[in-house]
């Protein structure tokens, strides 16, 4: 009997399993498949608008209040002068870049040279803040999405008032600002809802890499991923796994290989925003149009050009280099006070028995390294990384080099060296990096050589060697950062990070 039982089970149990499997068929070959989206596109009344440029410079309103109880805000740029048959305007809303630690509106050069020409094309836009966060984590990121959410509620409820189409708004930004507007436009609806009532008419990626845990279905917006094939911050990989999802869903979308170009695009600006403004106008109004914008120079270059003007200069002084981080050669090089944050809008706290000097030198007899020391002073000298933790997470000196050069605007070269034993990070490494440092009591000493022939010169758009000597045009920004609680406390120098804004950082100046 129990046998029988036994098998009668296994029959029941068998039954079950081809019944389900039979259902799961049916629903997939007798699914109606997903709807494909039907497109309203945008009623163009003067011909020229968003194709040329049909304005001059727009009327921008700064610092618009779009968040009162998180204190978040935004820049409108609208755009002037327009025949005013055009009523309604379709508008873009644009997110700054800097890893969702760092970064604003006013300092951001790519997105706010978009806002520019966009406005100047017809569109208005909408350059957001949103809030940064100390960890650029899954966390910080659905902050900033909700923050992003609730930017474009306000501009649907402020629609008439700028004289937006509420049906025509795109979104997009750079990169860790063109992940928010990824995530934002491929979520699952529920989270976002303002973004499934009014479904973006395209999606901006510069650079933003693929989505962490959005949802891609058929209905999406289009997309345009303008990438780097060289970008070390945000693999090219990234951008080429999202296509494949957008690919999959039958979204519409073009993924735009900026060759042998790393994570800063504003040296072949014209180049971004033509493909951007194409893009546009084609998914605006359903018909190819011929955008040309001609009239913009490098924006990047000039901040480069506006840095070797700024007056902020200190000598590299020649100097045989012991490299033991005792620092007595040093006695008569140019001091580098390290007494306060000196970049626009940054007010971190400071601590009386938190200070330090930097000194920075050179050698004649070898043009491919430059010397850099510093004394730091505190009473607590931090060197321990927690397990989960990064470089920032204990006290380093970070520091941001510009080696921007014949009318070639680079990106930022960063460098990090920790008090742990001297744990280097971002582009510091054992090869190019050879240190000493001294630790006694509540005094820290780095002695450090960084040679310039051995930076991976996949960053560098312009391949032509460096040479340190006196004509080499070098911006640095320095700062030290005190983590006494396991996170960036109080930091001095140049910025809440090392500096990417070009015009306040100092001018190195080689003295033979």
């Amino acid at each position: 009997m129990k046998g029988l039982k036994g098998e009668n089970m296994k029959k029941i149990l068998f039954s079950v399993v081809v019944i389900g499997m039979i259902l799961i068929f049916c629903k997939y070959q007798f699914a109606e498949p997903e709807q494909i989206m039907e497109v309203a596109y945008f009623e163009v009344n003067n011909e020229e608008m968003f194709t040329k440029e049909v304005t001059e410079e727009p009327y921008i309103m700064e610092d618009i209040l779009y968040d009162e109880a998180k204190g978040l805000y935004l820049d409108v740029y609208m755009p002037s002068k327009l025949n005013e048959t055009q009523t309604l305007r379709p508008a873009v809303m644009l997110m700054h870049g800097g890893g969702l630690v760092r970064g604003d509106k006013k300092t951001d050069e790519l997105t706010k040279s978009v806002s520019m020409n966009l406005s100047k094309l017809g569109y208005v836009v909408f350059n957001v803040n949103y809030r940064l966060s100390d960890k650029g984590n899954y966390s910080a990121l659905k902050k900033a999405c909700s923050d992003v959410a609730i930017a474009r509620e306000w501009v649907a409820e402020h629609a008439t008032e700028y004289g937006v189409d509420n049906q025509f708004v795109a979104v997009g930004g750079y990169s860790s600002g063109a992940l928010l507007a990824l995530e934002v436009a491929y979520s699952n609806k529920s989270d976002y809802e303002i973004f499934d009532t009014y479904r973006p008419f395209g999606v901006i990626d510069i650079a933003g890499g693929n989505i962490c845990f959005g949802k891609v279905s058929s209905q999406d917006a289009p997309c345009l991923m303008l990438h780097g094939t060289e970008d070390t911050s945000v693999k090219f990989s990234d951008s080429e796994k999202l296509k494949k999802k957008l690919d999959k869903k039958g979204v519409q979308n073009t993924l735009y290989k900026m060759e042998g170009l790393g994570h800063v695009f504003t040296t072949r600006y014209e180049e971004l925003i033509n493909q951007i403004a194409d893009f546009l106008y084609v998914n605006l109004t359903g018909e190819e149009g011929e955008v040309l914008i001609t009239s913009i120079t490098n924006p990047e270059w000039l901040n480069v050009e506006a840095r070797k003007q700024n007056g902020i200069n200190y000598k590299a002084s020649q100097i045989e280099l012991k490299l033991d981080g005792k620092l007595d050669e040093w006695k008569n090089s140019e001091k580098i006070e390290l007494n306060q944050l000196k970049d626009v809008g940054d007010e971190l706290p400071s601590k009386e028995d938190f200070s330090g000097t930097v000194y920075i030198g050179w050698n004649e007899k070898e043009p491919n390294a430059i010397y850099i020391a510093a004394s730091i002073e505190d009473d607590v000298i931090k060197s321990k990384i927690p397990s989960d933790g990064k470089w920032y997470h204990a006290d380093c000196l970070e520091m941001a080099l510009d080696f921007s050069r014949d009318g070639i605007a680079e990106q930022f070269v960063k460098w990090v060296v920790g008090a742990k034993e001297g744990e280097l990070s971002v582009a510091a490494n054992k090869e190019n990096t050879h240190l000493a440092i001294d630790h006694s009591g509540s005094v820290i000493n780095y002695e450090m050589m960084i040679y310039v022939d051995q930076i991976d010169d996949s960053i560098f758009i312009n391949k032509n060697p460096i040479v340190v000597d006196s004509t080499l045009e070098l911006g640095l920004s320095i700062c030290y950062n005190d983590n006494d609680k396991e996170t960036r406390e109080h930091q001095i120098g140049w910025t809440s990070g090392a500096s990417n804004d070009r015009t306040m950082i100092g001018n190195i100046i080689f003295e033979k």
